[in-house]
């Protein structure tokens, strides 16, 4: 399935207020592809599209400007660029990190028109839903193909168009020229891997934080040893003091970060693209909790690894004496 999409400001004065909101233009495949949320009508489908029926589907937030609190906007007129659109849906406003689904109205792309003739050719996103996670290769073999043809057709200019790629690729190699990617094929490698360089550093702090506290408790582990605690239960105890330490900053820095962004969100704007910034929010997602969490139980593991090894083989009469580990 394949859907278009492009967005453009919408800038309009209601009740002696400005505001700026923004117009997605779009077929009825766009509905299929994403899940929205309708509180009320529905999308306007594929053939509406093509009848050029004069459709919208709007945001609740949008509706709340336009409408009064209560009144339905189903059916209601919408004064759109001195276009008269007819509500036929209203949605759940989606959130602004969304990117390929955020809007405040949505239109069929064939309303707005260059110079009232022909169809406005802008800038569109093409959006590819497969049936199948596998039938990906296909499509992308399919959209190379047809480029290939377009170029073979013209020998001026040279089209050229990656992927097309997932969203979780956009994600990892950015928004920048497509043809510094060229021939990328593992950017989620180079993700982990600058991910892991990354966690890796405070991984050694911690070991050398690990490191400092043995030395100050060898006289502690040497009486341990001398009364009988083997050198995998001193080594047990060390790793579990450290997974104990990760939960409990795991668990200071969800609170001290929901502190902040209670305190600071009017003023902290996070970019999600080279144009766009939304207001910081807080919000909990178990799933990604638990993989942070269990990434910072693997490093604290690993770094109390060489340090628990180190105390193991300590000589316990030496450190009795004052020796060094």
């Amino acid at each position: 399935m394949v859907s278009i999409r492009a967005v453009n400001n919408w800038e309009f004065i209601f009740n002696g207020t400005r505001y700026e909101k923004s117009c997605t233009r779009t077929d009825g495949n766009f509905w299929k592809i994403y899940d929205f949320e309708f509180t009320a009508g529905r999308p306007f489908t594929q053939q509406d599209v093509l009848d050029k029926r004069n459709y919208a589907v709007i945001a609740e937030s949008l509706s709340k400007i336009l409408f009064e609190p209560g009144e339905s906007s189903l059916g209601k007129t919408i004064d759109y660029n001195n276009m008269q659109l007819s509500v036929v849906g209203v949605i759940q406003h989606p959130p602004p990190t969304a990117l390929n689904t955020s809007g405040d109205i949505y239109i069929p792309y064939n309303l707005v028109t260059d110079s009232g003739v022909r169809p406005y050719i802008g800038g569109y996103q093409v959006i590819f839903k497969a049936a199948r996670k596998k039938d990906r290769a296909a499509i992308v073999e399919e959209v190379q193909e047809i480029i290939r043809r377009l170029d073979a057709a013209d020998d001026e200019l040279k089209l050229f168009m990656p992927g097309p790629n997932t969203q979780f690729d956009k994600m990892l190699i950015g928004y920048g020229d497509p043809e510094e990617y060229s021939g990328r094929s593992l950017p989620l490698l180079e993700f982990l891997g600058k991910a892991f360089g990354f966690l890796l550093l405070p991984a050694i702090n911690l070991m050398a934080l690990n490191f400092s506290r043995m030395r100050e408790r060898s006289e502690e582990i040497g009486v341990r040893k001398t009364f009988g605690a083997s050198a995998s239960v001193i080594r047990k105890q060390f790793i579990f003091e450290n997974i104990m330490m990760t939960l409990l900053g795991g668990i200071l820095g969800i609170l001290l970060s929901y502190i902040v962004v209670l305190i600071f969100r009017s003023e902290i704007r996070i970019p999600i693209d080279f144009i766009n910034s939304v207001q910081i929010t807080y919000s909990f997602d178990i799933v990604i909790f638990l993989f942070a969490l269990a990434s910072c139980l693997l490093f604290s593991m690993l770094s109390g690894v060489l340090p628990a090894i180190k105390m193991s083989k300590m000589k316990t009469v030496e450190v009795l004496r004052g020796g060094e580990l």
